[in-house]
């Protein structure tokens, strides 16, 4: 009986510990940086990111409005986007060190409203970590692996 009950506290202690470290492990994007478009606007918003993962969804973004469609005209006429196998992420203000997304942000830490939360669509929100040491402002595309559960945070 003794030994019946040491070894179900510790498979629950092992449940538990394995749990806890999927909902708190940080998983960490890889990204290359695209380039780096001109932008009218320079000043800095850290939440101010948008993940692209459709032809579809990049065009209603460059018809959002006219800064928008100005970004449309910094981009390279050489560049060729590949949604197959990338999602695509455009960054306002200063370049980016980290990405990373765990289930424990997108539940506690997404500061979407509620009505647009990332864990309501069942998608992963993006966190960026900024590279405070480059002293540039623009705005940055990156490519990242494809995933179509990744989001950054929608109406703000």
């Amino acid at each position: 009986m003794k030994n019946k009950l040491i070894g179900l506290i510790t498979v629950a202690v092992i449940i538990m510990s394995v749990s806890t470290f999927m909902f708190l492990n940080k998983t960490y994007l890889d990204f290359e940086l695209i380039c780096s478009l001109n932008e009218k606007r320079t000043e800095f918003n850290p939440n101010a990111y948008v993940v692209f993962h459709t032809q579809k969804q990049l065009d209603s973004f460059f018809e959002m409005n006219s800064n928008t469609t100005y970004l449309k005209t910094q981009l390279p006429s050489e560049l060729i986007f590949d949604f197959k196998n990338y999602s695509y992420c455009i960054v306002y203000g200063k370049q980016v060190k980290n990405m990373c997304y765990s289930y424990k942000t997108t539940l506690f830490d997404d500061i979407s409203p509620s009505y647009a939360s990332c864990w309501k669509y069942r998608k992963k929100c993006v966190f960026i970590e900024y590279d405070t040491n480059k002293t540039g402002k623009g705005t940055y595309l990156y490519k990242l692996k494809h995933d179509s559960k990744l989001r950054g945070f929608d109406g703000l």
